[in-house]
C-alpha cells in the first residue's frame, strides 16, 4: 500500500487520501446518480434518505469535510420518465 510504503503511487479518492495524510492529485472526476424508479418514491425510507440529502446541512457539511466531493447538483431530478 502507498500508506506502508510499498508503492509509489496509486489511484485513490481525495477523501480517502486526507484520512491517510497521503498527496494527492487529480486525474479525472466522475459523477455518481442515485437512481431511483418511481414507484418507490414514496417509500418512507427513500422519502428519508432524499430529505437528508437534499435538506440536511449537516449532512453537507460531513460530505465537503471529507474533500473532494462536489453537491452542486445534489437533491436535483436529472431526468425523469
Amino acid at each position: 500500500s502507498i500508506a506502508n510504503g510499498s508503492v509509489d503511487c496509486g489511484m485513490g479518492i481525495l477523501a480517502a487520501a486526507n484520512a491517510l495524510k497521503l498527496d494527492f492529485v487529480p486525474v479525472a472526476e466522475e459523477r455518481y446518480d442515485l437512481i431511483i424508479p418511481h414507484r418507490f418514491l414514496n417509500d418512507i425510507k427513500i422519502k428519508a434518505l432524499l430529505n437528508l440529502i437534499c435538506n440536511s446541512p449537516e449532512f453537507k457539511e460531513l460530505v465537503n469535510n471529507l474533500g473532494g466531493y462536489n453537491l452542486r447538483d445534489s437533491g436535483k431530478i436529472m431526468y425523469e420518465q
